[in-house]
């Protein structure tokens, strides 16, 4: 089969096509093509309303929208294909949320903790072996906290005993005593480590109750600074249309109770340890 194809253009401004096509048997002329040129480009389709980037980058805020502004669209196939995305996405954020809230009560557990070990190692008139909690000895030149390397006790209630595992780190453990904040100052027979706890002056009480006055406020801060974090987050969330304003103060006021609960331990904390420094 062979054929031929011919392209002329008119005076007219149209492309005529002729072409002829030769069989074995017949021969069949078709008849011209005339196709009207054009100089003016192809007019453009409207986009259609789903093409319209969405304003939100959340997994629930591009669910939402889509449904809100494409679902009418669509067959109802995928209107509950658009729903089911949105109940997990729905789903995702609760699950953040209810992760930053333990997150938030973990960080100011922590914050309590820190509190409680500060007071201990403020000394009272009477011996106690959590004085020795914060003291970290240079043990070949690692630092190890005091508690792991010797046994400590209170034979009476103005001394402390300490019973190194190791006797060669006793000069480091003397050592450590003395550079601490404990205001003590060690003995030693070769074996064990005595530190005499002598009563506490008036004024010296005095400067304790402002010391732990101050430890107690840098616990309030770090609580409220853990707040701070908590709430920019749901903060965020709202803003990127994964939480509704009442969800925001929702969220906003539970972090908030959370705050006053763990700023009121600091308060007991501070009281209970006021009241064993004044105690004669």
């Amino acid at each position: 089969m062979a054929s031929a194809l011919h392209c002329a253009t008119n005076a007219g401004g149209t492309i005529a096509l002729a072409g002829s096509w030769k069989r074995t048997r017949a021969t069949v002329n078709t008849l011209p093509l005339v196709v009207k040129a054009s100089s003016s480009p192809r007019p453009q389709l409207p986009a259609p309303a789903f093409a319209t980037p969405h304003p939100v980058s959340s997994k629930l805020g591009q669910a939402l929208w889509l449904r809100k502004h494409v679902g009418h669209h669509d067959s109802s196939g995928l209107d509950r294909s658009r729903d089911s995305q949105v109940c997990k996405a729905t789903e995702e954020i609760s699950t953040m949320c209810e992760e930053i809230e333990l997150e938030t009560e973990e960080k100011m557990e922590k914050c309590i903790e820190s509190v409680r070990a500060k007071f201990n190692s403020v000394r009272t008139g009477r011996a106690s072996t959590s004085l020795l909690d914060r003291v970290e000895v240079d043990y070949y030149g690692v630092p190890v906290i005091l508690k792991s390397l010797a046994n400590i006790s209170t034979p009476d209630a103005s001394s402390i005993l300490i019973q190194p595992f190791d006797k060669s780190s006793i000069t480091a453990i003397s050592k450590a005593l003395l550079q601490s904040d404990l205001g003590l100052t060690p003995t030693n027979d070769g074996t064990v480590i005595r530190l005499n706890i002598p009563p506490l002056t008036g004024d010296r009480r005095k400067e304790l109750v402002k010391t732990i006055g101050k430890l107690a406020e840098d616990g309030r801060i770090a609580i409220r600074n853990v707040r701070r974090d908590a709430i920019k987050k749901f903060e965020k969330m709202e803003k990127d249309g994964e939480l509704s304003e009442d969800n925001l103060r929702d969220y906003e006021d539970t972090v908030q109770k959370m705050t006053d609960k763990y700023v009121k331990k600091v308060d007991e904390l501070y009281k209970a340890k006021e009241k064993d420094i004044l105690q004669v």
